[in-house]
């Protein structure tokens, strides 16, 4: 039969090893620390490559990202291409200098715009999405 004295010694023993392992695993009694990877985080930014300023109507490329109008002479047109347009293609189209309307509208006669073709006012910019089958878009005041 073990006796009490027996029982305590093998308790203390068992706290100990149990101790020690439980020890280690939090990097302790010298054991290396362990090191876990920070989660790395990608940031996409977009550049606007192509910033383009007609002094006329202006038919826009697919490549156009900004377009920075002079409303002068009155009656000015920016039309926006309709065919290998990628979705999601932003134009930002701003009508800041001068003091006549500008037309917005597309290949297809306003078709693929959202609300038909669009006046933008003097003193206003306009951000236009392409969803794949028309454009989407919202004005602001400058």
């Amino acid at each position: 039969m073990i006796s009490r004295k027996s029982i305590a010694i093998l308790a203390v023993v068992l706290m100990l090893v149990l101790g020690v392992a439980v020890a280690q695993n939090y990097a302790g009694f010298g054991s290396p620390k362990v090191v876990r990877p920070k989660p790395s985080y990608q940031v996409q930014v977009t550049v606007l490559q192509c910033v383009v300023a007609p002094t006329d109507d202006y038919n826009a490329t697919t490549d156009d990202d900004t377009i920075l109008v002079s409303d002068e002479p009155a009656g000015k047109q920016v039309v926006l291409p309709v065919t290998n347009v990628a979705i999601g293609k932003v134009f930002v189209i701003s009508n800041a200098v001068g003091s006549y309307e500008v037309i917005l509208t597309t290949a297809d006669n306003g078709n693929s715009l959202e609300f038909g073709a669009a006046t933008m006012n003097p003193g206003t910019w306009a951000s236009v999405v392409w969803t794949g089958t028309q454009y989407r878009y919202v004005t602001e005041n400058l």
